[in-house]
């Protein structure tokens, strides 16, 4: 994992390190290079926008609401 990480009022996103190499064909794990982890302890794999700021920024709100709705 990366040392740096993202924080939302109901969750986290941690990232794979960029020096893990993943094979071309695992193309479910290269899209989804991102943990989601709930301030409750729920996690999931989820998309890395890390290349554009501002879909990330708001991708990490949406999964926020996501849990607060959920209450998890």
């Amino acid at each position: 994992m990366q040392d740096s990480f993202l924080e939302a009022e109901c969750c986290w996103f941690f990232f794979y390190n960029p020096e893990i190499e993943i094979p071309e064909q695992d193309w479910v794990r290269r899209m989804l290079s991102t943990y989601a982890v709930s301030k409750k302890g729920d996690l999931s794999h989820t998309y890395n926008f890390s290349d554009d700021p501002i879909k990330l920024q708001d991708y990490l709100q949406a999964i926020s609401a996501y849990y607060k709705k959920r209450g998890t």
